[in-house]
């Protein structure tokens, strides 16, 4: 990045004109334990892309890019509650404490999870999960939670997927996974003035690597989306979900499959997940992709409904945790007083 770019970045929130264009793929109906609803494709001027997590709150959205840029604006939505289209879109970069952009090598930006009055996001390259203040010039880095140093991930297959869960413990699933196929989980939990990192794994289906983690607020399920890749296939995309309580260390989470898509479907690099309750209680799951900023891709924004009476977790046979040996604790950091 030049350093005219970067002083522009830094100097003001820039405004994004997106233009939203219709699904090129009819896939109304039920698929596995979901039925599709809706899908768009957006565009930017400036460019918008390289999309890598989202946050709704009501018609607000926020999102990351894996450049460290971070966008806010609201929704469209269409008469059943999914994205059509999005509106007063602004961009601001990720920077240190002296107001600089984050380089790729410190600001290869993942997981995203809104706490208090600023943001947690996790970071790839150097490894690590850290809390942003929020203003008007940026997100400017300040509180590191979790930093890991042991060398067990690839520089490029760090933490993704990021979330708060129910009880307040934030958590972390790995993109890479260890001999066995397993990712690794961070638990952090704040306790008084301090955050305990534990450390567990989770086993994403075969062939697929964890890109995002979101919560239903009524249940606390954890529902995780997961991607894979090939030159013959193309793109996939998995949708699992792990039930509260095996939201637990010390062992395996492994989660029940609700949907399973490929290119024919019309994904893309998927990695952004947002799980949502509708006002007649229905559950949402909103999906949007990284277009890599190539030319080739597109940033495809998908809505599915989760057929509960269908598949229930009392309806698949949950796959039982595999035990493991205990729990690793982490160093303890001091936790920031805002939240």
């Amino acid at each position: 990045m030049s350093p005219l770019l970067a002083l522009l970045l830094a100097a003001q929130p820039t405004v994004i004109d997106v233009v939203a264009n219709p699904f090129p793929n009819d896939l109304s109906g039920r698929l596995g334990c979901t039925h599709f609803e809706s899908g768009i494709t957006i565009e930017g001027v400036p460019v918008i892309g390289g999309l890598s997590a989202m946050r709704i709150d009501g018609d607000q959205i926020t999102l990351i890019g894996d450049d460290a840029l971070a966008y806010s604006g609201k929704v469209i939505r269409n008469e059943d509650g999914f994205i059509r289209g999005l509106k007063d879109l602004s961009r601001l970069p990720l920077t240190n404490k002296k107001g600089e952009h984050l380089a790729k090598s410190r600001g290869d930006s993942e997981g995203l999870a809104l706490y208090g009055s600023g943001a947690i996001v996790s970071l790839e390259r150097k490894h690590r999960i850290s809390r942003f203040r929020i203003t008007d010039k940026g997100w400017t880095e300040d509180l590191p939670l979790y930093e890991e140093t042991s060398k067990r991930l690839k520089p490029n297959q760090g933490f993704e997927a990021l979330t708060e869960l129910k009880d307040g413990r934030l958590l972390a699933i790995s993109e890479g996974k260890d001999e066995d196929g397993l990712a690794l989980v961070v638990l952090l939990m704040r306790e008084g003035d301090r955050w305990e990192a534990v450390e567990t794994s989770y086993r994403p289906g075969a062939d697929f690597n964890v890109t995002d983690v979101s919560v239903d607020p009524k249940t606390g399920d954890l529902f995780v989306l997961e991607r894979a890749f090939s030159k013959i296939r193309g793109p996939r995309a998995r949708l699992a979900r792990v039930a509260a309580p095996d939201l637990f260390e010390g062992a395996v989470m492994e989660g029940d499959e609700m949907v399973r898509l490929s290119a024919l479907n019309g994904v893309d690099n998927m990695e952004g997940l947002q799980m949502e309750r509708r006002a007649d209680g229905a559950l949402l799951a909103h999906m949007i992709s990284d277009d890599n900023y190539n030319r080739l891709q597109q940033t495809v924004v998908m809505g599915f409904r989760i057929d509960e009476a269908r598949c229930s977790a009392s309806a698949i046979p949950r796959n039982a945790a595999r035990a493991r040996p205990e729990a690793v604790p982490q160093g303890a950091v001091e936790a920031d007083k805002d939240h």
